[in-house]
């Protein structure tokens, strides 16, 4: 199927397109993925397709905002690993030469927002993997290892690590994860 983002084809549980190059990962190749069914005739609606327009005119210099975040994921996973079984990275100014983004999607969230999410590989934690998640996409909202949820609050069932992003003008806090499991759980995902 023929959209205004290229060539998709039904791989049998989503329509995947051509690989496309993306200037904010270096030109590095992502394809879209829409989960749906093959019979869908409509893939993504104008607002969703304004989105991914936006993510893939993000120049290279906006992936340097999330430096500091991949560090600290790999940081993290060093210091309760370590060596043998993970890479060693001696700078963070080289994180980005073990990244591999592969897949890009678009989901509404509970918000009524759209998200970019972009799932892919790193080379330090080969079974998680990385997923990075661009609010409208345009602002990082988050950057861990791939749950499926859109924001640090979804995937800890603590809304208030969310918070933050009632400023439009907020950048994505660095937390560690003790610092994101010290917030309160949500009343409902407590028990």
């Amino acid at each position: 199927m023929r959209t205004e983002l290229g060539q998709f084809t039904w791989d049998g549980g989503a329509w995947v397109s051509e690989p496309i190059a993306t200037p904010v990962f270096g030109d590095a190749p992502l394809h879209i993925q829409v989960f749906g069914s093959d019979a869908d005739v409509t893939l993504l609606t104008e607002q969703e397709a304004e989105v991914l327009r936006r993510f893939f005119s993000l120049p290279r210099s906006h992936a340097e905002e999330i430096v500091p975040h991949l560090w600290q994921y790999y940081r993290e996973l060093w210091d309760s690993v370590g060596a043998p079984d993970i890479i060693e990275i001696p700078d963070g100014a080289d994180i980005w030469r073990h990244v591999q983004p592969r897949f890009v999607g678009v989901e509404e969230r509970n918000d009524g927002l759209l998200y970019v999410s972009v799932e892919g590989e790193c080379d330090w934690e080969v079974e998680h993997g990385l997923q990075l998640v661009l609010q409208r996409g345009e602002r990082w909202v988050k950057v861990s290892s791939f749950t499926g949820h859109l924001t640090d609050g979804d995937s800890y069932g603590r809304s208030a690590l969310d918070d933050w992003m009632a400023d439009p003008s907020a950048k994505l806090p660095r937390r560690s994860l003790a610092d994101k499991l010290a917030v309160r759980p949500d009343r409902r995902h407590s028990s």
